[in-house]
């Protein structure tokens, strides 16, 4: 079960980074930018602590948006 929930975030984990590159892309960032563009998976709750891994798998999505920071 704990295998399972690893592989679950390490894919979503993917799909993320893959979709703020994509996203980056359509939004015209510099290429040169490009692979600074990235986002990730976070665990919290009890699963992220660690306590009880038959709990639901708590997690967000975090990404920084660049679009102000380029000139």
């Amino acid at each position: 079960e704990e295998m399972k929930r690893r592989n679950a975030i390490h894919k979503l984990k993917k799909i993320v980074r893959e979709w703020v590159q994509t996203v980056s892309y359509h939004h015209a960032l510099p290429e040169r930018y490009l692979r600074f563009a990235s986002g990730t998976i976070l665990t919290y709750g009890s699963y992220g602590l660690g306590v009880s891994l038959n709990s639901l798998l708590d997690s967000f999505l975090y990404f920084v948006w660049l679009e102000n920071a380029v000139v």
